[in-house]
């Protein structure tokens, strides 16, 4: 009876299987991982439970530069200190899924490489001079390479699980993972980027962003993708105070225009496709408007279809 009884909640939760005597990280070819690693459940849950810290733009901006690297040792100490956090947390979060989610092997596959990451991250001294703030800066380059399709890999994964799973479990799962995501490589990114000598950029911010410029570069490739699929694309209309520019990061930016680019792109063509000819300039446009003041940035995209934030509805 005890043994049904465990075999249960394992059926119920297949990430059990390593609370008692570690969580095993398998070697898979694809991410080229040799060996075997443990990481101790309570561990994992032991740092997911410490709290992060929010840090904005300016705060990044103003972090200032220093001759003698001081400003790397600051920024690297906060670096260590916050993904290792945010990292255990995304665990605790695939921990959570349901079984079908979690056996499905692109998810799998993210699940072991967030464990081989915080394997590495939380076996890490603490940083106290620019040689060892060089070697983790080296690791945290690996580490970001080594993640770079893992939202191509939980698009496919839970596309594979969307009719065995509510979407709003799918819809949080991800907007939780991928923000948290982002927030991690953005941290990761700008320290990397503060090694570096730029006369308009600070780590990852760009002191003098144009958002027309990021919003022509984005469309641009949107259109290819659109006019690859169907043959044909709306026309993207920019209005507004087009020659407004601010400092801010430019990645979060493009990737939310790319994905809501995306959504419009495909309504558009798909709905109107009966009620026009196939001709780019019959349909409607799509229309983004910057505004700006002094404080305030807005970008407004006119559509007036229902599933522009939907996740599964690009082309």
């Amino acid at each position: 009876m005890k043994i049904f009884k465990s075999l249960q909640r394992l059926a119920c939760n297949p990430w059990r299987r390593n609370i008692s005597c570690g969580v095993k990280l398998n070697c898979e070819r694809r991410h080229k991982i040799k060996g075997w690693s443990y990481v101790n459940q309570a561990t994992i849950e032991n740092f997911a439970a410490k709290p992060s810290v929010k840090v904005t733009p300016f705060q990044l901006l103003n972090a200032g530069k220093f001759a003698d690297g001081k400003h790397l040792i600051r920024n690297v100490q906060f670096l260590q200190h916050e993904l290792v956090i945010r990292c255990a947390r995304r665990l605790v979060a695939f921990h959570s899924l349901p079984y079908i989610v979690a056996v499905n092997p692109d998810i799998s596959d993210t699940y072991e490489l967030y464990i081989r990451a915080f394997d590495h991250l939380s076996r890490q001294p603490k940083i106290k001079d620019l040689e060892s703030e060089r070697k983790y800066s080296k690791m945290v380059k690996t580490l970001l390479n080594d993640h770079r399709h893992v939202v191509t890999s939980l698009a496919r994964g839970f596309k594979e699980c969307k009719h065995q799973v509510a979407y709003g479990t799918i819809h949080s799962f991800l907007d939780k993972t991928l923000k948290s995501r982002l927030g991690m490589r953005l941290l990761a990114e700008h320290h990397i980027g503060l090694r570096e000598e730029k006369s308009d950029v600070v780590g990852v911010i760009v002191t003098d962003l144009r958002l027309k410029t990021v919003i022509e570069r984005t469309a641009d490739f949107v259109k290819q993708v659109c006019e690859h699929h169907y043959g044909v694309c709306p026309e993207i209309v920019i209005d507004g105070h087009t020659d407004a520019s601010f400092s801010y990061i430019p990645a979060p930016l493009e990737y939310i225009l790319l994905e809501l680019l995306k959504n419009a792109m495909r309504s558009t063509v798909e709905f109107h496709s009966d009620k026009y000819t196939f001709e780019s300039t019959s349909m409607p446009s799509i229309k983004i408007t910057i505004c700006s003041n002094d404080k305030v940035f807005t970008i407004r995209l006119v559509t007036l279809l229902p599933r522009l934030w939907f996740y599964f509805h690009s082309v």
